[in-house]
């Protein structure tokens, strides 16, 4: 899968309580890619996601207006050749982040 391995969302999304782990993706966002719109991400796991060629092993955020990670555990996500391992935030991206682990 090119972009996305677990999640690929365009628009808003909203995740409570859910665990996404062992997904992959070639370019971008191994567990989670988001182009534009908004994510909430609420007392989640992303575990062992991995992106092998390019940014976000556990996601990548792009064109996202305002998003929000609270209350959630980010381990062993991997980005295989460039940056990112656990969370890639492209450029004019704002993400808020509570109580999280990375």
């Amino acid at each position: 899968m090119g972009t996305g391995g677990g999640v690929w969302r365009c628009g808003y999304l909203e995740l409570d309580r859910i665990v996404l782990k062992d997904n992959s993706a070639v370019s971008a966002g191994g567990g989670i890619y988001q182009h534009a719109g908004r994510i909430n991400l609420i007392a989640s796991q992303l575990e062992a996601n991995t992106v092998s060629a390019g940014r976000g092993g556990g996601a990548y955020f792009t064109g996202a207006t305002r998003s929000r990670i609270q209350e959630s555990r980010w381990q062993a996500n991997i980005s295989e050749t460039e940056n990112g391992g656990g969370l890639f935030i492209d450029e004019g991206v704002y993400v808020e982040i509570d109580t999280s682990t990375f």
